[in-house]
């Protein structure tokens, strides 16, 4: 599943219902999107997910999560090939993150 960048939360708190209020005092907060982006895909909206994430790279174009994000949802849709420059992006811009290799 997609990963996020979580700051603390309340606990009990629904990762949607942060995100989404974040995103209304402040539309452009590229880890508010990232992070629902990554909530959405928990819940299998690819489809949101993906202009979730899409939007952080629109905002953000080196966050690294935004290209790993894109790349799991479109492997989780079976398009490996489509993937590959994602991941290879993510890598160019973090090359020592773990979870770019093996997710």
């Amino acid at each position: 599943m997609p990963t996020r960048r979580t700051p603390g939360r309340p606990p009990g708190t629904p990762h949607d219902t942060i995100w989404v209020r974040n995103l209304r005092i402040n539309p452009d907060s590229w880890l508010a999107h990232l992070n629902l982006g990554a909530t959405l895909a928990e819940e299998g909206k690819f489809a949101e997910a993906m202009d979730r994430f899409n939007k952080v790279l629109k905002l953000h174009p080196n966050e690294p999560k935004a290209y790993t994000n894109i790349a799991k949802l479109l492997c989780l849709q079976g398009k490996q090939r489509e993937a590959i420059p994602y991941y290879q992006k993510a890598l160019k811009q973090e090359p020592g993150d773990p979870d770019i290799y093996f997710d």
